[in-house]
């Protein structure tokens, strides 16, 4: 650091900085769309791992916490918001955490009962993006 002005002549005292680095990026949105009829159950199945069964008519934290507990996406690493009428319910997967900011891969859905469907789609693919880095530099503690 080379002090100019006022500071060039005087004893500055000690100097700290801190910094911070945060990830910029788009997280991955996927869908999941129910459809068909007799619909009473699916799998979704991220990272060559497997949800257990989880009932056709489940509530977007049901479906979070059964995506949760694959280690693959762990807990914090994904959101699920359920819209939509019972047999055509759209639960919405929004990956976040260790999984911000990136293509998250394949998600995949098996149905279960009837000839119901469950469609997987990208919303909005993941990008990963740079980092901003926020210095503060202080000297006899003002910033």
């Amino acid at each position: 650091l080379t002090f100019v002005g006022d500071l060039a002549a005087s004893n500055v005292g000690a100097v700290t900085g801190t910094s911070s680095l945060t990830p910029v990026g788009t997280n991955e949105v996927v869908t999941l769309t129910q459809g068909g009829s007799g619909l009473t159950g699916f799998t979704v199945t991220f990272g060559a791992q497997t949800t257990a069964p989880i009932d056709a008519a489940a509530t977007g934290p049901d479906v979070q916490a059964a995506l949760k507990a694959l280690t693959t996406i762990g807990v914090g690493n994904v959101s699920v918001v359920r819209t939509g009428a019972s047999g055509s319910y759209v639960y919405t997967l929004t990956f976040a955490g260790s999984l911000s900011g990136s293509d998250v891969g394949a998600v995949t859905a098996t149905p279960a009962g009837g000839t119901g469907t469950v469609t997987p789609a990208v919303a909005t693919p993941g990008v990963a993006g740079g980092v901003i880095a926020i210095s503060v530099i202080t000297e006899g503690g003002r910033p």
